[in-house]
């Protein structure tokens, strides 16, 4: 019982060690300074320029818009509060990247991707991509994919959209999950393939 109890213990303070860990990274970007070296700066570009400040992965959602077309803020997190003011929009450290998207479907994202990924084929196994894509369009970034993991990741006919990323190491799983969910797609799934498409 005293075993069992001390196991318990050592990995409830693992598992509170890494959330510590996580919320202090967190923190830790979005209070650094908001200045970039540009003042006038479109939301996209000025959370691009904070992901390759932190040489951290970013991932846009493709409606994210700002009616603001200026940093302002003395914080990272300050800026990107005035810059979602009065709109659904929200963002989050998550992993080493940087998610951004409509709230609601930022937290679905996040609280379902554990069990999303276990739901994918396997493919070649656990490979991770890296790439700056100031707009890629999705079935050129699929088809990379499908080269890269021997899954046959694909959009569905007419599904056609551009997407701004910046990926760091990013698992491949979790990018094709943060496409769909963030995007409010979904998925149709088989044993050997991914078929991305509008809801």
């Amino acid at each position: 019982m005293r075993v069992k109890r001390g196991l318990l213990g050592l990995v409830l303070l693992f598992v509170f060690g890494c959330s510590a860990s996580a919320a202090l990274a967190q923190t830790s970007l979005f209070n650094q300074e908001a200045s970039v070296g540009e003042r006038f700066l479109d939301v996209s570009s000025y959370l691009f320029k904070i992901a390759q400040r932190n040489n951290c992965s970013l991932i846009i959602a493709q409606d994210v818009r700002s009616h603001l077309k200026q940093v302002r803020g003395k914080t990272v997190g300050e800026a990107l509060n005035n810059y979602f003011a009065e709109t659904d929009f929200s963002y989050r450290l998550y992993d080493n990247c940087i998610f951004v998207a409509e709230k609601r479907l930022l937290i679905n994202f996040l609280e379902k991707l554990p069990e999303d990924t276990m739901m994918l084929p396997k493919g070649k196994g656990d490979i991770t991509i890296s790439g700056i894509f100031h707009s890629v369009e999705i079935s050129v970034l699929f088809k990379m994919l499908r080269s890269l993991t021997g899954v046959e990741v694909r959009p569905a006919d007419g599904l056609r959209t551009n997407m701004m990323l910046r990926l760091v190491k990013m698992p491949w799983k979790n990018l094709v999950i943060a496409i769909v969910r963030l995007n409010d797609y979904k998925m149709i799934r088989s044993e050997f393939s991914v078929i991305v498409a509008r809801n």
